[in-house]
């Protein structure tokens, strides 16, 4: 519907106003036919979308169902056959196991007797063997103490006459030792007793030579007290005895 508005009056700008005016409405009824049909044809499309939807849904459902269908078939056969020959193997190996099974026992009742009959053997074997081996001893043990006897025997002979050479030898060897070295050792004890003496007599005649020059006043009381000096005295016979005493141990040891 197109409106058309004229003026009676009309001003001398006034053409521009109507023929806006006029514009305006032709707009506003073209939007709203063009909505009109804009909302009929999203109808329409809704419709025919909405139909199409449908149908491809129940198209795609029925197809879903029937392959479904088909797979869930396929499967529990190829289960049921796969529990057939997995039941099938599992038999055979149960027998496969079984037969195993019976070998081993029959192994071990066989390796029981095996083991019985070796025992057997074995014990009758070493009761010989001890036997034998008893005897055997016995026989050895009496061979080693007669020859261990008639060794010993012969030994303590030979021994006897050795030692009795060796202590002849021995002792006719030390006495021939002995005179030599006993003259000689008496010579020289007495040698040496001698210069001993004199060599103790003259350090003590020093020594008591140098006491009285220092100790003038000392040695006068005591000389009127007790007489001579026993210090040195004693000195002098125990350093002899003492020298003696190594020498004769010297003597002992060398003999």
């Amino acid at each position: 519907m197109i409106y058309l508005l004229t003026a009676i009056v009309l001003s001398p700008g006034g053409s521009s106003t109507v023929h806006i005016y006029t514009q305006t409405i032709h707009r506003t009824t073209q939007n709203k036919k063009y909505t009109e049909r804009h909302k009929t044809n999203n109808t329409q499309n809704n419709t025919k979308q909405t139909i199409h939807r449908t149908t491809q849904n129940k198209q795609y459902t029925e197809q879903h169902k029937t392959n479904n269908t088909q797979n869930d078939t396929k499967q529990t056969i190829h289960r049921t056959t796969q529990n057939k020959q997995y039941t099938e193997q599992h038999k055979t190996n149960n027998t496969l196991n079984d037969t195993k099974q019976t070998i081993t026992e029959q192994h071990k009742t066989n390796n029981t007797q095996n083991n019985t009959k070796q025992t057997i053997h074995r014990t009758t074997q070493n009761k010989q063997y001890t036997e034998r081996h008893k005897a055997n001893n016995t026989q050895n043990d009496t061979k080693q103490t007669i020859h261990r006897t008639t060794q010993n025997k012969q030994y303590t002979e030979q021994h006897k006459t050795n030692s009795t050479q060796n202590d002849t030898k021995q002792t006719v060897h030390r006495t021939t030792q002995n005179k030599p070295h006993t003259e000689q050792h008496k010579t020289n004890n007495t040698q040496n007793d001698t210069k001993q003496t004199i060599h103790r007599t003259t350090q003590n005649k020093q020594y008591t030579e140098q006491h009285k020059t220092k100790n003038t006043q000392n040695n006068t009381k005591i000389s009127e007290q007790c007489g001579p000096c026993p210090v040195s005295a004693s000195y002098t016979l125990e350093f002899a005895l003492q020298l003696r005493k190594k020498h004769r141990k010297k003597l002992s040891q060398d003999s």
